[in-house]
């Protein structure tokens, strides 16, 4: 709130809302099809209107008219992204669309659009509304992607939706006045006038916001209450997984604790390598 006071008893005070989100990588979620088949109809988990939409050359590519299919894979919670890669594009595609928090199986129950439109080098986010329609929330100018460019799209349920390339931040738009603004739903695409572009790894799900979950350690070697003897090589074999990170981030660390009689050596052996003896 900022006040404003002329000293003679006239005070003017005005005040804005603004809302910080919990800082976070983009996609936190992992790819929901990868397109690599045979060429043909899209298939899959894909519903919606799909007529000219086809798998080609493990890509997908749109063979005329306007589609929007919707990933029928899973309803997502009320954080929310979704993302594709423009292997292929066209300046004079009109729509090249993401959408978010689909109240049902076709886009005409409700939900966010994030556009990208290649003539005019910007996204524009929507929102639409069975008993309305359309509404423009607003735009992100001076945005363009390139081949091989990732579009993606994060919508909060603080009614915030982010628009993303290569994983970089490059606007924000409020869709809050919409009634499904803290709602889940599902997630997909819609295109327009994009025969020449072809998009690949399309992803998104409920994002994990400002969370770190810890990796899943596996031990391979030695087996639990196996038993050797004095001059035996103990070998340490070891596993982990991470949902978020891949298996080059992760550091392992060994430590083995000496039970001698009714006392505890402990770190009698500590190693940082994955396998050690």
């Amino acid at each position: 709130m900022l006040t404003a006071d002329d000293g003679r008893g006239g005070i003017g005070r005005d005040s804005v809302r603004i809302i910080v989100s919990a800082i976070s990588t983009f996609p936190t979620t992992g790819i929901l099809d990868n397109f690599n088949r045979a060429n043909g109809p899209v298939g899959g988990s894909w519903v919606g209107q799909t007529v000219g939409l086809v798998i080609d050359a493990n890509a997908l590519a749109l063979t005329g008219g306007d589609v929007w299919p919707v990933w029928n894979g899973g309803v997502f919670g009320p954080d929310q992204e979704a993302y594709v890669t423009l292997t292929q594009t066209s300046a004079t595609a009109a729509e090249q669309n993401l959408m978010l928090k689909i109240q049902g199986t076709n886009y005409t129950t409700g939900h966010v659009e994030v556009w990208y439109s290649a003539t005019a080098s910007r996204v524009t986010v929507s929102s639409y509304l069975p008993a309305t329609g359309w509404k423009v929330e607003g735009t992100v100018a001076g945005i363009l992607f390139a081949p091989g460019d990732q579009l993606g799209a994060r919508a909060l349920s603080n009614g915030i939706v982010q628009v993303f390339r290569n994983g970089v931040l490059r606007g924000s738009v409020s869709v809050a006045s919409w009634p499904f603004a803290a709602s889940g739903g599902r997630v997909g695409l819609s295109l327009s006038g994009a025969s020449a572009s072809r998009f690949d790894n399309f992803g998104g799900g409920s994002a994990r916001l400002g969370q770190n979950a810890p990796p899943h350690a596996t031990i391979l070697a030695p087996r639990a209450d196996s038993t050797f003897a004095t001059g035996d090589t103990l070998w340490l074999r070891g596993d982990a997984s991470d949902a978020e990170d891949p298996a080059t981030a992760l550091a392992y660390h060994w430590q083995l604790d000496l039970r001698h009689n009714n006392h505890v050596h402990p770190a009698a052996f500590a190693s940082d390598a994955q396998n050690d003896f």
